[in-house]
């Protein structure tokens, strides 16, 4: 109790102290309601998978943090060792899960730091995405600050963003990291330069933790992520060398060599046609262990290119939206359905508002709608779950949402979008 206590007593100084010495009289409100929200569902993320779902990944995370304290108090030398020098899983929870080894020893630091405190792990990992969140929060205000309400409503208190990215789960960490370059990339908007050496090192890490943790968002992210800053670089003249065409040209090529290289190296998953085996396979695995009342069924499902164009389209719409209130069969499952049919009406507002303006889009909007649209084809093609997929949803999600607010805003308040004139 008393290390509960200490490390209450530290937070509620150190978010005071930021508080008043850097957050902006207009934005207090925003920033201590936003972390109440984070530290109310990282308590609640807990109670509902410990005490409702048997624990899941979330507990055996927790369970391997444990052996990893044990290993820092027992031989300090051989732990630091392991942790930064040995890809394989220190126990037997994770020995065929990369990913999830790596993820298992940070928790095992934070174990270390909270005393094997379950419930402040979880506020720490919470609280490491709400700094993502604000980060990005920040730099759309800075973008455009009379949306602020959408921006913040989006990022702290909806309640699929806000739950899958408030406890001891790899999606906490990934969605940071997604926060954090999406950040770096509104600030080169605005500012169009790049002169903060520490966010481009925090950046750098939030590549190295997305590659780490979900390579297969990765693969979609980063080859976008470049296209669109290498637009940006074009647009507004960043590099000398950028402004013939030709050097334009033989960029643009060069870095589409470049992305399809760095897509085959993530994983051999991704070579040739491995990938839709891949996807088939994990499918299958998906199928087999969930409710056949509670998946999304394709048309004679089987790893083909063909097939995977023809059902692209459910999958798009099952990413988006599904499942929808009346497939549920438990409070969890209306709840998400409720959560999904607000998603489908507010993109059907905005694509009107979109057809009754018809205000220009710039390269980098669609840009962020291609990478929403294929993860959200791409993981309900392999995710046939809708539990499992709605917890994945939080990778684009938030993206799609913003934009379609924004363009609600417009059309209730007739104000200039996001995109339009970005302060400097």
């Amino acid at each position: 109790m008393i290390n509960i206590i200490i490390h209450i007593l530290c937070l509620l100084f150190f978010f005071s102290l930021i508080s008043w010495q850097v957050i902006k009289k207009e934005l207090r409100l925003f920033f201590w309601s936003a972390i109440g929200l984070k530290i109310i569902f990282s308590f609640l993320f807990g109670y509902v998978y410990i005490y409702h779902l048997g624990g899941g990944d979330t507990l055996r995370y927790f369970n391997a943090s444990k052996l990893w304290a044990e290993l820092f108090h027992s031989n300090i030398d051989e732990f630091f060792n392991q942790l930064l020098f040995s890809e394989k899983s220190y126990s037997d929870l994770f020995t065929d899960a990369p990913r999830a080894a790596f993820f298992a020893k940070i928790v095992g630091v934070l174990n270390i730091f909270t005393n094997g405190n379950y419930w402040l792990i979880s506020i720490y990992f919470s609280l490491l995405s709400f700094f993502s969140s604000w980060f990005l929060f920040i730099k759309l205000i800075k973008l455009k600050n009379e949306f602020r309400l959408v921006y913040w409503f989006f990022l702290f208190s909806f309640p699929g963003t806000l739950f899958w990215s408030s406890g001891v789960l790899k999606e906490t960490l990934t969605v940071s990291a997604l926060f954090l370059l999406s950040g770096l990339f509104i600030n080169f908007l605005v500012y169009r330069k790049l002169d903060n050496l520490v966010i481009i090192l925090i950046s750098i890490f939030s590549l190295y933790i997305l590659i780490k943790l979900k390579y297969y968002i990765a693969a979609v992210f980063i080859p976008l992520y470049i296209a669109i800053w290498f637009y940006l670089f074009v647009k507004y003249k960043t590099f000398k060398f950028l402004r013939s065409r030709l050097s334009q040209y033989l960029v643009s090529f060069l870095l589409l060599i470049f992305s399809l290289l760095f897509i085959r190296q993530l994983s051999p998953n991704f070579r040739g046609t491995e990938i839709f085996r891949r996807v088939y396979l994990d499918h299958q695995r998906f199928l087999e262990k969930s409710d056949p009342s509670y998946v999304i069924n394709y048309h004679n499902f089987k790893p083909e290119v063909g097939v995977f164009i023809q059902n692209a389209p459910i999958a798009l719409f099952a990413g988006l939206f599904r499942p929808l209130v009346w497939e549920g069969k438990n409070f969890y499952h209306y709840a998400a359905g409720l959560q999904n049919l607000s998603v489908l009406i507010l993109l059907l507002v905005s694509l009107f508002a979109a057809l009754r303006f018809r205000p220009p889009v710039p390269f980098w909007i669609w840009v962020v709608i291609l990478y929403c649209f294929a993860m959200a084809t791409f993981l309900a093609l392999s995710i046939p779950n809708f539990g499992t997929l709605e917890r994945f949803k939080v990778f684009y999600q938030p993206f799609i949402l913003i934009i379609s607010g924004c363009m609600v805003m417009h059309l209730i308040k007739k104000r200039k979008l996001i995109w339009d004139r970005p302060r400097k």
